[in-house]
């Protein structure tokens, strides 16, 4: 098959899925949105499995309803809710803990940039289901470096997940009076957890090296973006976990890797692989100088015009629609004045008329006989 044919094949493909879906976006957009906040708050309860709920399915189902038709950064604050929920039967100073720290990320960050505050919902889920490392490289493609804080706020609630498991037998088998203990298991969780050092460093610098290399100003960095990106993180987990003397599975990282790298290049098909309409960026090189081009199609670039009408300019021109008698320029008055002149001479230099000096004679004579 030619490569061109299969270009214009793929093209015509994506086409007739962003025609299919804007034609359906009224209903789609909102059932995704539902299946996504049900399925995120669903595993969140078995995330944190503390505090069982009569009629779980139910309230699920309100709540995702409530998602599917809100802002979509609601879902942190929904997921936070269902932590918070959870944790109050655990302990009050864990739960007091964490919720100080949902305040300070809500109010440091998600208040001022929220737009991608859901991922600090679904990131835990996605690790929780052994997943998390095909999607930063994904993150960092799609959204960019925005994606990095919220994707660290999740991994600190997966492992902040498991940490509670752990404080929750400490609690179990000793005396609730006593008050820290709690948060001291949690704290020495996270602390000595190689693992978590691990994970929240590889995914970071994953988002930080593939968003950099997204932009970067050469041809199709966005395919080096993603397999560098993937790549690094699959090295940096594997070397992390080497020098850390932490057991995991290789063929696992490197399947997620991989998936990472399929989604990377899906995102990026949908966001302009094959459309003419997209900026540009190659480099050449001559004997003297290096050329960096960025090539914007006019289709792009071109906005209409606003049509601003000026108030002062419009009164000035009716001011100058009222008639005013027009004066004689200075190089107008000597051609008058030469031709006056001219009349001047003519008249003297006129020869009389002889009928006129004939009549003139017999008027005198007339007088004389009189």
């Amino acid at each position: 098959m030619n490569q061109n044919t299969f270009v214009v094949k793929l093209i015509n493909f994506k086409e007739t899925i962003f025609k299919w879906y804007e034609k359906r976006e009224k209903i789609i957009r909102p059932l995704f949105k539902g299946i996504l906040a049900f399925a995120v708050l669903y595993m969140t309860f078995q995330m944190f499995p503390y505090h069982p709920v009569a009629h779980l399915y139910v309230i699920l189902a309100a709540l995702s309803l409530l998602s599917a038709f809100l802002p979509f950064p609601l879902l942190y604050y929904l997921a936070s809710g269902v932590i918070l929920y959870n944790l109050w039967e655990v302990s009050f100073d864990i739960f007091a803990a964490f919720a100080i720290f949902l305040v300070v990320c809500a109010v440091g960050y998600f208040r001022i940039d929220g737009d991608y505050s859901y991922l600090a919902a679904i990131v835990p889920v996605l690790f929780y289901c052994n997943a998390g490392l095909a999607f930063p490289a994904v993150l960092a493609v799609a959204i960019g470096a925005q994606a990095l804080f919220p994707t660290a706020v999740g991994v600190i609630v997966y492992f902040f997940s498991l940490s509670i498991k752990d404080a929750s037998l400490v609690l179990g088998g000793t005396d609730a009076s006593g008050v820290g203990i709690g948060l001291q298991q949690v704290a020495k969780f996270l602390s000595s957890n190689k693992l978590f050092l691990v994970m929240i460093l590889s995914v970071c610098a994953t988002i930080v090296i593939t968003s950099l290399l997204r932009k970067a100003f050469y041809e199709r960095a966005w395919l080096v973006a993603g397999t560098i990106g993937n790549t690094a993180m699959a090295c940096l987990v594997l070397v992390g976990c080497m020098y850390c003397d932490i057991e995991v599975t290789v063929w696992l990282v490197i399947v997620e890797a991989v998936a990472g790298l399929i989604l990377c290049l899906v995102v990026e098909f949908f966001r302009g692989i094959g459309d003419v309409s997209r900026a540009e960026k190659t480099v050449f090189e001559d004997e003297e100088y290096i050329y960096y081009v960025k090539a914007v199609p006019k289709l792009k670039v071109s906005q209409p015009e606003p049509n601003v009408k000026n108030m002062n300019e419009s009164l000035y021109e009716e001011d100058q629609t009222i008639e005013v008698p027009e004066e004689p320029s200075e190089a107008e008055e000597p051609e008058s004045s030469d031709s006056s002149e001219k009349d001047a001479d003519k008249t003297e230099t006129e020869p009389e008329d002889p009928a006129s000096s004939d009549e003139a004679e017999l008027s005198e004579e007339q007088i004389e006989r009189s």
